[in-house]
């Protein structure tokens, strides 16, 4: 019974001196990178980008030529399995693809360094993606 009480107490003692495993959400701070855009007619597009994220759930996201990307800001919240949802604040014309702004509910991988947002448009063909590297 002693030897099964060393043991029990070596396996709590083991069990609470491990470190705590890492969390895969991005950090708050900037992220620069691409952004990568396919049309739904196939024709593909990047071009430079800067998200900044925030420790109180904001966000805001640069705009590129010709609303490549469009930028956003706002509010962000994780939800489950590996999504982020951005909720834009701004009030935007209509004469242009949405999705090119940072808003809606993306797809992310993180790695404690680099960022990956990815979102299928409606037409299922088009493709919004971000690759970032935190500065």
């Amino acid at each position: 019974m002693k030897q099964l009480s060393i043991i029990c107490g070596i396996f709590l003692l083991m069990a609470f001196s491990c470190e705590e495993p890492t969390s895969s959400r991005p950090s708050s701070g900037i992220y620069e990178g691409t952004f990568y855009y396919i049309a739904s007619n196939g024709q593909q597009y990047n071009n430079a980008v800067e998200v900044r994220l925030s420790e109180y759930s904001t966000y805001s996201s640069s705009a590129g030529s010709n609303r490549v990307p469009a930028g956003g800001n706002g509010r962000y919240q994780y939800l489950e399995g590996n999504y982020i949802l951005f909720r834009d604040e701004n009030i935007w014309t209509a004469d242009f693809d949405w999705g090119l702004i940072l808003s809606g509910e993306y797809r992310y991988t993180f790695d404690g360094e680099n960022l990956t947002l990815v979102k299928s448009g409606q037409s299922g063909n088009t493709n919004y993606r971000y690759e970032l590297r935190k500065r």
